[in-house]
């Protein structure tokens, strides 16, 4: 749900028609969920996540189907 969620945000920044196709309500839980993590888990431990998250994205790129 976690990984879910980021990447939900970085497919936005990078894929406006992509993230398109989520519903909004999708989305709202998305945001919702980050918000929430962002305040439990704490800013250093959301940027790693973040960095982690960015370095595996081509690989999440590549196994989305077309």
């Amino acid at each position: 749900m976690v990984h879910q969620t980021v990447l939900l945000r970085r497919s936005y920044e990078g894929r406006q028609v992509y993230f398109a196709r989520w519903s909004p309500l999708v989305v709202k839980t998305a945001g919702v969920a980050a918000a929430v993590m962002a305040i439990r888990v704490g800013p250093l431990k959301l940027v790693s996540l973040v960095v982690a998250v960015s370095r595996l994205w081509p690989q999440v790129v590549a196994f989305r189907p077309k």
